[in-house]
């Protein structure tokens, strides 16, 4: 979440959407718990791999009116069976 954070306030970014995933949706969350505010309303998680989402992810969302839409699926990765 810190490194997230660090990227997107070195770059002066604002409302940035996120596609993330396995980790890289627990990375999501946390520095969404930390910073809402460096980020847009609508995000996409594929295959979410979080060990545990912060409490404040859900009443930053709310606040804000935000959403996440997620995917979970055998078949996409590599190593994956085709379906």
């Amino acid at each position: 979440g810190a490194l997230l954070r660090a990227i997107l306030t070195a770059f002066s970014t604002s409302e940035v959407c996120v596609i993330a995933e396995g980790g890289g949706s627990g990375a999501f969350a946390r520095a969404y718990a930390s910073e809402p505010a460096l980020f847009g309303a609508h995000h996409v998680l594929l295959n979410p791999v979080v060990g545990a989402v912060p409490e404040e992810v859900r009443a930053n969302m709310e606040d804000a009116g935000a959403d996440v839409t997620m995917f979970v699926a055998d078949g996409w990765g590599k190593s994956d069976t085709p379906f």
